[in-house]
């Protein structure tokens, strides 16, 4: 048993088949992620994490938050740089 699926039961005052049959009913709807070109993306308005995310995803390099915002973002203009 999920114990998602009990904290739901519990919280809704149900049972727990009561529950699993109510997502059962329900429809599953498969959002498939979208991708994003690098040269869409306009890094100067990302945050830190952004930036160390995008870093991590785009190029499987991680950056050091701790650093400060203008350090992160030319470590990611000369990764863009190195893509073109």
């Amino acid at each position: 048993m999920n114990i998602l699926n009990k904290m739901k039961a519990w919280l809704w005052g149900s049972t727990y088949d009561q529950v699993v049959e109510r997502q059962k009913d329900n429809k599953i709807i498969n959002h498939e992620p979208i991708e994003i070109e690098p040269a869409d993306v306009d890094i100067e308005s990302m945050t830190k994490k952004q930036l160390e995310a995008f870093a991590r995803d785009e190029f499987n390099v991680e950056l050091d938050r701790r650093h400060n915002k203008k350090r992160l973002l030319n470590q990611v203009r000369k990764l863009l740089d190195t893509m073109e």
